[in-house]
């Protein structure tokens, strides 16, 4: 079985069971993600989407390190960059 890490975490935010984090694709900061309440968020920046073979494997990787994510509803937003 081939490991693969494409996406990266950094966490900005954590507490009570809500978390947030920069979210980096091969070390290009993309993004966020994080759980607020009962949902799991990712906010992708408007020109850096995600294919979908990508976001598999974000939940793959998201899911090896806590399948309870499985229980929770998601989105995902385009959102645009903060500068």
């Amino acid at each position: 079985m081939v490991n693969i890490k494409m996406f990266k975490f950094q966490t900005i935010l954590s507490g009570y069971g809500n978390w947030a984090a920069n979210l980096f694709k091969e070390d290009a900061h993309i993004g966020g993600i994080g759980i607020q309440e009962e949902f799991l968020y990712v906010n992708i920046h408007k020109g850096k989407e995600l294919t979908t073979k990508e976001i598999m494997l974000l939940f793959t990787q998201l899911l090896q390190n806590d399948s309870s994510l499985l229980d929770k509803k998601f989105e995902i937003n385009i959102v645009e960059e903060v500068k």
